[in-house]
């Protein structure tokens, strides 16, 4: 198991994960959402060693991995990806999942072969093993990055946002990799993603984090339905000088506009769902981030999936 518990992190006066509690089992898939600014990406960080903890323990299968080194988290049966695809620049798409296998699993040559060889095999890249891996699309490097992180032989891989910028074939694609992974290796699965119709569609279970701080936890269907988590993703306008009863309704109106389309995600933008929720995001004023202007890019940003170096956004 890999468990978290009350792990901080702040940055001067902002707290970026605020004591927070959870698991992951090996053989379950467990989705993180939140909007951006939620502290999602720094959960990671901080659980994978890139960034210090200032409080807290990370437990892995029993063993005390708090503030450890990446490379012996990895040794330890920890792998994960990024949310910008990071394959090494001149090395061919074997040569980048061969470092995984090596450095990873401590693999010797032969060995390291066949588990990247097998990995390439397993997210549908056998083909194109000799091509250079900074050459090719972006959704074929994000999977060239998965069986990267597959060739360290992990029990639990944490994926940050590995849908972004895909289109909705090429995240469906990689869903279905991501459930093999979870069903046919046996190993736990923690995934952050903004593309929320894949993230419901194939998770066991999912943890929603606003603010630093977990506002809730449970099975997909529970999510969908929870007012706390539309209200996290929509926001409310607290201002004084306008009229709390249209207020009301706006926010009545956005948040069944929000359950809706997660029921009904697989609309595409121009369907009705789509229309609805982004009349709704752009008529709402969102004012629940301290210290934080909400842009109408950064609004179209956080229902749509977009990367946020596409929305040229940076993330806490």
């Amino acid at each position: 198991m890999l468990d978290v518990t009350g792990l901080r992190k702040s940055y001067g006066g902002l707290t970026a994960v605020d004591s927070v509690n959870f698991d992951v089992e090996t053989g379950e898939i467990v989705g993180l959402m939140g909007p951006n600014g939620a502290g999602k990406t720094t959960l990671f960080d901080v659980i994978t060693g890139v960034t210090p903890a200032d409080g807290g323990r990370v437990t892995v299968d029993d063993n005390e991995l708090t503030g450890v080194r990446p490379n012996r988290l990895c040794r330890a049966g920890v792998a994960r990806t990024f949310q910008t695809v990071r394959t090494f620049p001149g090395a061919t798409v074997l040569e980048n999942v061969l470092t995984g296998a090596t450095f990873g699993a401590g693999d010797d040559r032969k060995r390291a072969r066949e588990r990247a060889l097998s990995c390439l095999e397993f997210v549908g890249l056998a083909e194109l093993a000799g091509r250079a891996a900074d050459g090719l699309p972006i959704a074929a490097r994000k999977r060239v990055e998965l069986a990267r992180a597959l060739a360290t032989a992990p029990s639990y891989l944490l994926l940050d946002e590995i849908g972004s910028g895909l289109t909705p074939q090429e995240v469906s694609n990689l869903t279905a990799i991501i459930e093999r992974v979870r069903d046919d290796r046996g190993i736990g699965v923690f995934w952050i993603e903004h593309v929320t119709d894949a993230l419901l569609s194939s998770a066991d279970r999912v943890l929603v984090l606003h603010d630093g701080e977990f506002i809730a936890n449970g099975t997909p269907a529970e999510i969908r339905e929870n007012t706390r988590v539309a209200e996290a993703y929509l926001g409310t306008d607290t201002s004084s000088d306008h009229d709390t009863d249209t207020d009301s309704a706006r926010y009545e109106a956005a948040s069944e506009s929000w359950v809706m389309t997660v029921q009904q995600g697989r609309e595409r933008p121009g369907g009705q769902a789509s229309r609805i929720r982004l009349q709704m995001c752009l008529r709402t004023r969102i004012t629940r981030w301290p210290s934080r202007v909400l842009t109408w890019r950064m609004a179209i940003c956080r229902f749509y999936g977009m990367s946020r170096w596409k929305c040229g956004l940076t993330t806490i």
